[in-house]
């Protein structure tokens, strides 16, 4: 069964702010851990995140070839295992510098410039959109 982690130590061991949709998770490989940090919508509607349905793919375990460790990466349940899906990020919001982000990431496996998937931009998007 996972482990429960508080809410205040899991954005800095996955290195990812909260999403309001998305789950994120890290293998720390020093570890050999999986870190789920579970989006909003997701705290809002499970009282315990060990029966969310990614918590619950954890327990089934991973594919360690398919991780990169001790980067976070975008997860989904795949086949009834969590499994990573890759993430571009700008280079600013690399380095925790998101409000010099223009929203754009290089991807290289289609070797082009793609949106940045980092949630500082669906944090900058809710206002405009409330204001809508």
């Amino acid at each position: 069964m996972s482990d429960h982690v508080p809410a205040h130590e899991i954005e800095s061991i996955v290195r990812m702010p909260r999403s309001p949709e998305a789950h994120f998770a890290r293998a720390v490989s020093a570890e050999q851990r999986v870190y789920i940090l579970h989006s909003r919508e997701c705290l809002a509607t499970h009282a315990d995140l060990r029966d969310c349905p990614h918590s619950l793919a954890l327990d089934q375990g991973i594919d360690p070839e398919a991780w990169p460790e001790d980067v976070p990466v975008r997860v989904a349940v795949v086949d009834g295992r969590l499994a990573p899906h890759t993430i571009h990020r700008g280079p600013d919001c690399l380095v925790d510098k998101h409000r010099a982000c223009d929203g754009r990431a290089f991807d290289p496996d289609a070797d082009d410039v793609v949106p940045c998937d980092c949630s500082c931009h669906a944090a900058e998007a809710a206002p405009a959109e409330e204001a809508a």
